[in-house]
Protein backbone atom coordinates (compact mmCIF):
# COMPACT_ATOMS: atom_id res chain seq x y z
CA UNK A 1 0.00 0.00 0.00
CA UNK A 2 1.25 3.45 -0.96
CA UNK A 3 1.98 6.22 1.53
CA UNK A 4 -0.26 9.25 1.30
CA UNK A 5 0.68 12.86 1.96
CA UNK A 6 -1.80 14.88 3.99
CA UNK A 7 -4.70 16.14 1.89
CA UNK A 8 -7.92 18.05 2.46
CA UNK A 9 -10.59 15.49 3.46
CA UNK A 10 -12.90 14.42 0.65
CA UNK A 11 -16.57 15.30 1.33
CA UNK A 12 -18.24 11.87 1.32
CA UNK A 13 -21.56 10.08 1.65
CA UNK A 14 -22.37 6.56 2.79
CA UNK A 15 -25.13 4.68 0.99
CA UNK A 16 -26.43 1.82 3.13
CA UNK A 17 -27.60 1.70 6.73
CA UNK A 18 -27.43 -2.06 7.21
CA UNK A 19 -24.87 -4.27 8.97
CA UNK A 20 -21.94 -3.33 6.75
CA UNK A 21 -22.90 0.32 6.54
CA UNK A 22 -22.84 0.61 10.33
CA UNK A 23 -19.32 -0.85 10.38
CA UNK A 24 -18.05 1.41 7.61
CA UNK A 25 -19.35 4.53 9.37
CA UNK A 26 -16.73 4.37 12.11
CA UNK A 27 -13.88 3.72 9.69
CA UNK A 28 -14.88 6.63 7.45
CA UNK A 29 -15.12 8.95 10.44
CA UNK A 30 -11.74 7.84 11.79
CA UNK A 31 -9.89 8.31 8.49
CA UNK A 32 -8.57 11.87 8.05
CA UNK A 33 -8.88 11.64 4.26
CA UNK A 34 -12.69 11.60 4.34
CA UNK A 35 -15.39 13.79 5.84
CA UNK A 36 -18.78 12.07 6.13
CA UNK A 37 -21.49 14.51 5.06
CA UNK A 38 -24.52 12.25 5.15
CA UNK A 39 -25.67 8.63 5.38
CA UNK A 40 -28.45 7.39 3.09
CA UNK A 41 -30.62 4.29 3.26
CA UNK A 42 -33.01 2.88 0.69
CA UNK A 43 -34.32 6.41 0.02
CA UNK A 44 -31.13 7.33 -1.88
CA UNK A 45 -31.49 8.87 -5.31
CA UNK A 46 -28.69 10.47 -7.27
CA UNK A 47 -30.51 13.81 -7.05
CA UNK A 48 -30.02 13.76 -3.26
CA UNK A 49 -26.24 13.75 -3.56
CA UNK A 50 -24.78 16.87 -1.88
CA UNK A 51 -23.30 19.28 -4.42
CA UNK A 52 -19.88 19.24 -2.75
CA UNK A 53 -19.70 15.42 -2.52
CA UNK A 54 -16.52 13.87 -3.93
CA UNK A 55 -16.68 10.28 -2.62
CA UNK A 56 -19.41 7.71 -2.08
CA UNK A 57 -19.15 4.57 0.04
CA UNK A 58 -21.60 1.93 -1.21
CA UNK A 59 -22.68 -0.64 1.40
CA UNK A 60 -25.81 -2.04 -0.24
CA UNK A 61 -26.86 -5.50 -1.52
CA UNK A 62 -24.88 -6.86 -4.46
CA UNK A 63 -27.84 -6.60 -6.85
CA UNK A 64 -27.76 -2.80 -6.50
CA UNK A 65 -24.01 -2.30 -6.95
CA UNK A 66 -23.82 -1.96 -10.72
CA UNK A 67 -26.57 0.63 -11.16
CA UNK A 68 -25.50 2.66 -8.12
CA UNK A 69 -21.85 2.71 -9.16
CA UNK A 70 -22.81 3.59 -12.73
CA UNK A 71 -24.81 6.61 -11.55
CA UNK A 72 -22.12 7.78 -9.16
CA UNK A 73 -19.23 7.38 -11.60
CA UNK A 74 -21.20 9.25 -14.27
CA UNK A 75 -21.30 12.19 -11.84
CA UNK A 76 -17.52 12.07 -11.38
CA UNK A 77 -17.74 10.63 -7.86
CA UNK A 78 -14.95 8.47 -6.44
CA UNK A 79 -16.61 5.18 -5.47
CA UNK A 80 -15.74 2.74 -2.69
CA UNK A 81 -18.03 -0.27 -3.04
CA UNK A 82 -18.44 -3.32 -0.83
CA UNK A 83 -17.12 -6.60 -2.23
CA UNK A 84 -17.72 -7.97 -4.75
CA UNK A 85 -17.90 -4.98 -7.08
CA UNK A 86 -20.55 -6.54 -9.32
CA UNK A 87 -21.62 -9.87 -10.80
CA UNK A 88 -19.76 -10.06 -14.10
CA UNK A 89 -16.59 -9.01 -15.85
CA UNK A 90 -18.68 -7.22 -18.48
CA UNK A 91 -20.29 -5.05 -15.79
CA UNK A 92 -16.90 -4.37 -14.21
CA UNK A 93 -15.31 -3.32 -17.51
CA UNK A 94 -18.21 -0.93 -18.11
CA UNK A 95 -17.69 0.64 -14.67
CA UNK A 96 -13.96 0.96 -15.28
CA UNK A 97 -14.64 2.60 -18.66
CA UNK A 98 -16.99 5.08 -16.96
CA UNK A 99 -14.41 5.85 -14.29
CA UNK A 100 -11.77 6.56 -16.95
CA UNK A 101 -14.12 8.80 -18.92
CA UNK A 102 -15.01 10.78 -15.79
CA UNK A 103 -11.51 10.87 -14.26
CA UNK A 104 -12.54 8.94 -11.17
CA UNK A 105 -12.14 5.39 -9.80
CA UNK A 106 -14.28 2.48 -8.69
CA UNK A 107 -12.54 0.83 -5.73
CA UNK A 108 -13.66 -2.31 -3.93
CA UNK A 109 -12.64 -3.30 -0.42
CA UNK A 110 -10.93 -6.68 -0.54
CA UNK A 111 -9.38 -6.64 2.95
CA UNK A 112 -7.56 -9.96 2.59
CA UNK A 113 -5.38 -8.44 -0.15
CA UNK A 114 -4.07 -6.01 2.49
CA UNK A 115 -3.69 -8.61 5.23
CA UNK A 116 -0.14 -8.51 6.66
CA UNK A 117 -0.22 -12.30 6.97
CA UNK A 118 -1.20 -12.81 3.33
CA UNK A 119 1.45 -10.35 2.24
CA UNK A 120 4.03 -12.26 4.28
CA UNK A 121 2.93 -15.54 2.67
CA UNK A 122 3.37 -13.90 -0.72
CA UNK A 123 6.87 -12.81 0.30
CA UNK A 124 7.71 -16.34 1.51
CA UNK A 125 6.64 -17.84 -1.81
CA UNK A 126 8.70 -15.34 -3.77
CA UNK A 127 11.74 -15.83 -1.53
CA UNK A 128 11.49 -19.62 -1.77
CA UNK A 129 10.20 -19.86 -5.33
CA UNK A 130 12.72 -22.63 -6.03
CA UNK A 131 10.55 -24.86 -3.81
CA UNK A 132 7.46 -24.36 -5.95
CA UNK A 133 7.26 -27.72 -7.67
CA UNK A 134 4.40 -29.85 -8.90
CA UNK A 135 2.24 -31.17 -7.42
CA UNK A 136 1.48 -27.85 -5.72
CA UNK A 137 -1.80 -27.32 -3.91
CA UNK A 138 -3.67 -24.35 -2.42
CA UNK A 139 -6.57 -25.31 -0.11
CA UNK A 140 -8.69 -22.51 1.31
CA UNK A 141 -11.56 -22.72 3.77
CA UNK A 142 -13.93 -20.04 5.02
CA UNK A 143 -17.00 -20.91 7.10
CA UNK A 144 -19.45 -19.31 9.53
CA UNK A 145 -23.17 -19.23 10.30
CA UNK A 146 -24.80 -16.34 8.34
CA UNK A 147 -25.01 -13.54 7.18
CA UNK A 148 -27.80 -14.31 4.71
CA UNK A 149 -28.63 -12.00 1.81
CA UNK A 150 -31.07 -12.23 -1.09
CA UNK A 151 -29.46 -13.52 -4.30
CA UNK A 152 -26.10 -14.03 -2.58
CA UNK A 153 -24.61 -17.35 -1.58
CA UNK A 154 -21.44 -18.54 0.11
CA UNK A 155 -19.31 -17.58 -2.88
CA UNK A 156 -20.46 -13.97 -3.01
CA UNK A 157 -20.49 -13.43 0.77
CA UNK A 158 -17.45 -15.45 1.87
CA UNK A 159 -15.64 -17.15 -0.99
CA UNK A 160 -14.81 -13.83 -2.63
CA UNK A 161 -12.34 -13.20 0.24
CA UNK A 162 -10.17 -16.11 -0.88
CA UNK A 163 -10.76 -15.36 -4.56
CA UNK A 164 -9.20 -11.95 -3.89
CA UNK A 165 -6.15 -13.68 -2.40
CA UNK A 166 -5.94 -16.00 -5.41
CA UNK A 167 -5.99 -12.88 -7.60
CA UNK A 168 -2.67 -11.87 -6.00
CA UNK A 169 -1.04 -15.11 -7.16
CA UNK A 170 -2.84 -16.45 -10.22
CA UNK A 171 -3.65 -15.23 -13.71
CA UNK A 172 -6.41 -17.78 -14.20
CA UNK A 173 -8.42 -20.45 -12.42
CA UNK A 174 -10.46 -23.09 -14.21
CA UNK A 175 -13.00 -24.97 -12.05
CA UNK A 176 -13.36 -28.67 -12.87
CA UNK A 177 -15.42 -29.99 -9.95
CA UNK A 178 -18.18 -28.35 -7.90
CA UNK A 179 -19.76 -29.90 -4.82
CA UNK A 180 -22.96 -28.38 -3.48
CA UNK A 181 -26.21 -29.41 -1.80
CA UNK A 182 -28.64 -27.62 -4.03
CA UNK A 183 -29.37 -26.56 -7.58
CA UNK A 184 -29.85 -22.98 -6.34
CA UNK A 185 -27.61 -20.47 -8.16
CA UNK A 186 -26.68 -19.12 -4.71
CA UNK A 187 -25.82 -22.17 -2.57
CA UNK A 188 -25.05 -21.54 1.09
CA UNK A 189 -22.32 -24.20 1.04
CA UNK A 190 -20.03 -25.01 -1.84
CA UNK A 191 -16.67 -26.63 -2.52
CA UNK A 192 -14.86 -25.87 -5.77
CA UNK A 193 -11.83 -27.64 -7.19
CA UNK A 194 -9.91 -25.89 -9.94
CA UNK A 195 -6.66 -25.68 -11.83
CA UNK A 196 -4.74 -22.42 -11.53
CA UNK A 197 -1.69 -20.82 -13.13
CA UNK A 198 0.69 -18.37 -11.51
CA UNK A 199 1.01 -14.78 -12.67
CA UNK A 200 3.91 -14.50 -15.11
CA UNK A 201 5.09 -11.27 -13.48
CA UNK A 202 5.78 -13.05 -10.18
CA UNK A 203 6.64 -16.65 -10.99
CA UNK A 204 8.02 -16.60 -14.53
CA UNK A 205 9.46 -20.11 -14.55
CA UNK A 206 6.54 -21.83 -12.79
CA UNK A 207 4.22 -22.45 -15.72
CA UNK A 208 2.58 -25.61 -14.40
CA UNK A 209 -1.00 -26.14 -13.21
CA UNK A 210 -1.69 -25.70 -9.50
CA UNK A 211 -4.39 -27.67 -7.71
CA UNK A 212 -6.83 -25.28 -6.08
CA UNK A 213 -9.60 -26.04 -3.59
CA UNK A 214 -12.02 -23.55 -2.06
CA UNK A 215 -14.59 -24.59 0.56
CA UNK A 216 -17.02 -21.99 1.87
CA UNK A 217 -20.19 -22.26 3.93
CA UNK A 218 -22.72 -19.94 5.55
CA UNK A 219 -24.32 -22.89 7.37
CA UNK A 220 -21.46 -23.91 9.63
CA UNK A 221 -21.32 -23.35 13.40
CA UNK A 222 -17.53 -23.32 13.17
CA UNK A 223 -16.02 -20.00 12.09
CA UNK A 224 -12.88 -20.64 10.08
CA UNK A 225 -10.48 -18.68 7.86
CA UNK A 226 -7.71 -21.03 6.74
CA UNK A 227 -5.28 -21.50 3.87
CA UNK A 228 -2.89 -24.39 3.32
CA UNK A 229 -0.22 -24.36 0.61
CA UNK A 230 1.70 -27.58 0.11
CA UNK A 231 4.29 -29.07 -2.23
CA UNK A 232 6.50 -32.16 -1.94
CA UNK A 233 9.15 -30.32 0.07
CA UNK A 234 7.40 -27.51 1.98
CA UNK A 235 4.12 -26.34 3.46
CA UNK A 236 2.54 -23.09 4.64
CA UNK A 237 -0.45 -23.14 6.97
CA UNK A 238 -2.38 -19.95 7.71
CA UNK A 239 -5.12 -19.56 10.31
CA UNK A 240 -6.43 -16.00 10.46
CA UNK A 241 -8.40 -16.55 13.67
CA UNK A 242 -5.70 -18.18 15.81
CA UNK A 243 -2.05 -17.84 16.77
CA UNK A 244 0.43 -18.38 15.36
CA UNK A 245 -1.09 -17.07 12.14
CA UNK A 246 1.47 -18.71 9.84
CA UNK A 247 3.30 -22.02 10.16
CA UNK A 248 6.07 -22.46 7.57
CA UNK A 249 7.78 -25.83 7.18
CA UNK A 250 10.58 -26.80 4.83
CA UNK A 251 11.55 -30.46 4.88
CA UNK A 252 14.50 -31.21 7.19
CA UNK A 253 14.53 -27.64 8.52
CA UNK A 254 13.13 -26.16 11.70
CA UNK A 255 9.49 -25.06 11.49
CA UNK A 256 9.02 -21.29 11.52
CA UNK A 257 6.07 -19.42 13.03
CA UNK A 258 4.87 -15.91 12.27
CA UNK A 259 2.19 -13.78 13.91
CA UNK A 260 0.55 -10.60 12.65
CA UNK A 261 -2.22 -8.26 13.75
CA UNK A 262 -5.21 -8.84 11.47
CA UNK A 263 -7.58 -6.35 13.10
CA UNK A 264 -6.85 -3.33 10.88
CA UNK A 265 -7.47 -4.58 7.34
CA UNK A 266 -10.59 -2.47 6.81
CA UNK A 267 -8.71 0.62 7.97
CA UNK A 268 -6.01 -0.33 5.44
CA UNK A 269 -8.71 -0.47 2.74
CA UNK A 270 -9.81 3.08 3.58
CA UNK A 271 -6.24 4.31 3.29
CA UNK A 272 -5.72 2.28 0.11
CA UNK A 273 -8.78 3.94 -1.42
CA UNK A 274 -7.40 7.38 -0.59
CA UNK A 275 -4.05 6.43 -2.15
CA UNK A 276 -5.78 5.18 -5.31
CA UNK A 277 -7.65 8.48 -5.64
CA UNK A 278 -4.41 10.44 -5.50
CA UNK A 279 -2.19 8.12 -7.55
CA UNK A 280 -3.79 6.92 -10.79
CA UNK A 281 -0.85 4.65 -11.61
CA UNK A 282 -1.27 2.93 -8.27
CA UNK A 283 -5.02 2.71 -8.87
CA UNK A 284 -4.43 0.95 -12.19
CA UNK A 285 -2.21 -1.61 -10.45
CA UNK A 286 -4.70 -2.53 -7.72
CA UNK A 287 -7.69 -2.45 -10.06
CA UNK A 288 -6.01 -5.12 -12.19
CA UNK A 289 -6.16 -7.37 -9.11
CA UNK A 290 -9.83 -6.46 -8.57
CA UNK A 291 -10.52 -7.36 -12.21
CA UNK A 292 -9.14 -10.86 -11.67
CA UNK A 293 -11.36 -11.27 -8.58
CA UNK A 294 -14.50 -10.75 -10.66
CA UNK A 295 -13.10 -12.93 -13.44
CA UNK A 296 -12.54 -15.76 -10.94
CA UNK A 297 -15.93 -15.24 -9.27
CA UNK A 298 -17.69 -15.34 -12.62
CA UNK A 299 -15.95 -18.59 -13.59
CA UNK A 300 -16.98 -20.19 -10.27
CA UNK A 301 -20.59 -19.01 -10.64
CA UNK A 302 -20.67 -20.40 -14.18
CA UNK A 303 -19.37 -23.72 -12.84
CA UNK A 304 -22.32 -23.80 -10.41
CA UNK A 305 -24.67 -23.91 -13.39
CA UNK A 306 -23.04 -27.03 -14.79
CA UNK A 307 -23.95 -30.66 -14.01
CA UNK A 308 -20.84 -30.76 -11.80
CA UNK A 309 -22.73 -28.73 -9.21
CA UNK A 310 -25.44 -31.33 -8.64
CA UNK A 311 -23.32 -33.52 -6.37
CA UNK A 312 -24.03 -33.77 -2.67
CA UNK A 313 -22.10 -31.42 -0.38
CA UNK A 314 -23.22 -32.55 3.04
CA UNK A 315 -19.58 -32.91 4.09
CA UNK A 316 -19.13 -29.14 4.01
CA UNK A 317 -22.57 -27.97 5.12
CA UNK A 318 -22.30 -29.19 8.72
CA UNK A 319 -18.60 -29.25 9.48
CA UNK A 320 -17.10 -27.18 6.72
CA UNK A 321 -14.63 -29.96 5.98
CA UNK A 322 -12.35 -29.47 3.01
Amino acid sequence: MQKLDSIVPFPSVLIGKGYWGSILTRYIQENPNFHLLKTFGSEFKIQLLPKDCKCAFVATPLDSHFELCKELLSKGIYVFVEKPTCRSLAELEYLYLLSTQNNTICYTDYPYTLSPSIQHIQALLLKHSHLLQAPLQFKAKITQYGKFYKNEGALEVLGVHWLSVFALFFKEIVPFKVTTQTTSPYPLSVCIKARAKFLDSQFKDKDFPINLELACSLECEEKARMLEISAPNFSIYFDMLNSPKITFKIDSKKTQYFDFDETNTLAFCMQDFACAIKDKEYATKILSVHRRVIKFLESCVEALKSPLALESATQISNKGTL
